[in-house]
């Protein structure tokens, strides 16, 4: 690879820890696949001696690809997340049953949690706080194994101590683990197991982690364990895009990583292959505000182009419009297209002004984190009836596929099922089979009647496409879901589903891969402006990115626990730009039923010198508190001339009067067909909830230009 002289010390360097530090848009990714080359090919390392951990599927993927193509081996590093490597270190170790654990353990998701949460509140009467805090809770426990009983013995915690217990020991009972035990369990075993501890140091002679401002003590813990022995060890992390705090990340673990390898070489990465000057210009003068942080300035080699631009308008509504006019007025001008353009916003509230004002300017777009392809209730079914095909002695699963589509026994009997296995040490088709079976002899016919089924196909030794087929033939899938809303969606799923079987040889393999997987999972439609949260968009880029929202409040968000982190979100956002960055603010913002006011961000104030601020002429003629406020801190500011463009979509003339109700099955005109899922609000407020196949979209009644089917 074709690597500048500072990517080339990092590639180079071997014989003691080594720490890059990687400004956004400087090629980590080429700088990772090079020095996994250089291991190789110049420090002797077998392939399979390297352990390269990131903390995302796609990210792992691509590098895995990226060493394919440029490499003809025979063997391969291992690529993956912690989690992803936790999984399979756990499958492979004889000492996991010496915790009780057997092999064939499933991971259960987020959903699943959450009803063994409810189920245990249920059993002891108790409700206290949400399923969703208490798990955060745990979570929290688990990935700080060292005070983790300090925490369960503190007295501010007395609601987690009473849940905290019978969730895991509901967990052993059913044979399952969490995200957190993948990663906790293996702590445990490496800590406890020399032997095991050796062995996987023997085994992976190198350890990369990429995005280590990432980590949370956990995985700190277990990285230091990996390459204590031998030293041998890179990671990769910005000081500066550090932003996921809120779910355990640990800024100190990069900045104090020397305390743990005290040899350790810090190599930084500061060529900016992406956005312009003038971009990076902004971004440093920014971050140059944190104390908690290594000094670096990114450098770029593309100047001459417009400062980012901060534009104060009137409301959300002025905002959106005028986010849509830009778009439509640089693809004329420029000869961009809609793929080149980004809306960055810190909380999705305000993606439903920009949703609105995209949909009535005909902008095709698309609005990312939408449910995930396997968290969708048809997919869910689905894997259900693979993993009974894999293993019917899975309680999580089976009451999935016993009780969808409903076969005449609830969740309540297949709970007394369950309970009467457990209690008894039976497996679920022991206990079914047990004369002293609790249920009703209807209940044990039903379910007899479905273990006979799946023992039938799984005797055929037919594809796992086939397999799925037939059971799905069997219990009516079609007609169940033909009973459902976006009915002809969910099939569609149910297809894509089936199509990804048709490669598939290892049913158990495909199954963990699929519980692990924490994208989105499903496929972004190309030629559209994406809309996503700025945490969504680390490691994104795009020519054009507008941040909506650039003020006191919203970024920085109103009581956040760290100003400094908040700092670096802007941060992110502004370096995902390749050629021009559009800051947008309001005088007033309506969010939550309510109406704000919001003070120009802090954050205007660190780079006035580095962007140009304009003034909307609505904004400037109405808004009179936020050109005080502007003059106040001695903002220089110009005022933009009024357009017919500029109205914002309140002032749109209502396409129809005609009002929908939930089922109704409407058309749009560029959105396609839909159906009314719910309807808010009334008269000009009036908003309606609208599945199309692109998604689920939320639009104002008075502008939507819907028309009956």
């Amino acid at each position: 690879m074709n690597l500048n002289q500072q990517q080339q010390e990092a590639v180079e360097h071997y014989g003691s820890p080594l720490v890059i530090i990687a400004g956004a848009g400087t090629g980590k990714t080429s700088v990772i696949i090079s020095k996994i080359q250089h291991l190789i090919k110049s420090n002797n390392h077998n392939p399979s001696d390297i352990l390269a951990l990131t903390f995302t599927n796609k990210a792992a993927n691509e590098m895995k690809e990226r060493f394919a193509n440029l490499n003809q081996q025979s063997s391969s590093p291992t690529f993956g997340t912690f989690h992803s490597f936790c999984l399979r270190f756990l499958k492979e170790t004889p000492k996991l049953a010496e915790l009780g654990i057997a092999k064939n353990f499933t991971i259960i998701d987020p959903q699943q949690q959450k009803e063994i949460i409810g189920l245990i509140q249920k059993n002891e009467g108790s409700i206290g706080r949400k399923p969703k805090d208490i798990l955060n809770k745990i979570s929290q426990i688990k990935q700080n194994p060292y005070s983790m009983h300090a925490e369960l013995l503190s007295e501010a915690a007395s609601d987690i101590q009473a849940m905290f217990h019978p969730y895991n020991q509901k967990l052993k009972e059913r044979n399952c683990v969490d995200f957190d035990d993948l990663l906790l369990i293996t702590y445990q075993i490496l800590v406890s197991f020399p032997d095991e501890l050796e062995r996987i140091q023997h085994k992976f002679k190198y350890v990369i982690v990429d995005e280590y401002q990432d980590t949370n003590q956990i995985q700190n813990d277990i990285t230091i364990l990996l390459a204590k022995s031998h030293q041998n060890i890179c990671v990769v992390g910005d000081f500066d895009q550090t932003i996921y705090s809120w779910r355990g990340a640990k800024i100190e673990n990069l900045m104090s990583f020397n305390n743990n390898f005290p040899n350790t070489v810090v190599k930084k990465l500061e060529i900016n292959y992406r956005s312009t000057t003038e971009i990076l210009a902004a971004a440093n003068q920014l971050i140059e505000h944190n104390s908690n942080r290594q000094p670096k300035t990114l450098v770029s080699d593309r100047s001459g182009h417009p400062k980012p631009k901060q534009i104060v308008c009137f409301d959300e509504r002025e905002e959106a419009e005028w986010i849509a006019n830009r778009i439509k007025k640089l693809q004329t001008e420029n000869q961009y297209n809609l793929s080149d353009f980004a809306v960055l916003y810190r909380t999705n509230q305000q993606s439903r002004a920009i949703e609105e004002a995209f949909t009535f300017h005909n902008i095709k777009h698309h609005i990312v984190g939408t449910t995930a392809f396997y968290q969708r209730q048809e997919v869910k079914t689905c894997l259900a009836y693979l993993h009974c095909l894999n293993n019917i002695d899975q309680p999580i699963w089976f009451e999935k596929a016993m009780t969808t589509p409903s076969r005449g026994v609830g969740k309540t009997s297949i709970q007394k099922l369950v309970d009467f296995s457990i209690n008894n040490s039976l497996t679920i088709s022991n206990a079914i089979n047990h004369p002293e079976c609790p249920l009703q002899n209807r209940f044990i016919v039903a379910i007899k009647g479905f273990i006979d089924l799946l023992e039938s196909i799984k005797a055929t030794n037919a594809s796992l496409e086939d397999q799925l087929n037939q059971l799905l033939d069997h219990v009516q899938f079609d007609a169940f879901l033909k009973k459902t809303e976006n009915a002809q969606d969910r099939m569609d799923n149910v297809k894509e589903l089936q199509s990804k079987l048709k490669s598939i040889t290892n049913l158990a393999e495909f199954l963990d891969d699929v519980t692990l997987f924490q994208g989105n999972g499903e496929s972004e439609p190309a030629g559209v402006v994406k809309c996503l949260t700025l945490h969504l968009a680390k490691g994104l880029e795009f020519p054009i990115v507008f941040i909506p929202g650039f003020e006191d409040d919203i970024l920085p968000l109103r009581n956040t626990d760290s100003v400094e982190e908040e700092r670096r979100l802007a941060y992110v956002g502004i370096t995902r730009g390749k050629d021009q960055v559009y800051l947008l603010s309001t005088y007033k913002r309506t969010l939550l039923g309510e109406d704000w006011y919001h003070n120009p961000s802090v954050f205007t104030k660190e780079v006035e010198n580095r962007i140009n601020i304009y003034c909307t002429d609505k904004a400037y003629h109405i808004g009179k508190a936020v050109i005080f406020k502007l003059d106040d801190q001695q903002l220089n500011y110009k005022v933009l001339k009024a357009t017919t463009s500029s109205k914002p979509v309140i002032h749109a003339q209502q396409s129809s009067t005609h009002v929908f109700e939930p089922g109704d099955v409407i058309t749009h005109a560029t959105l396609g067909t839909g159906t009314i899922e719910n309807v808010s609000g009334s008269g000009d407020s009036m908003m309606y909830d609208i599945h199309f196949s692109s998604g689920r979209k939320k639009l104002m009644a008075k502008f939507a230009k819907l028309n009956p089917t």
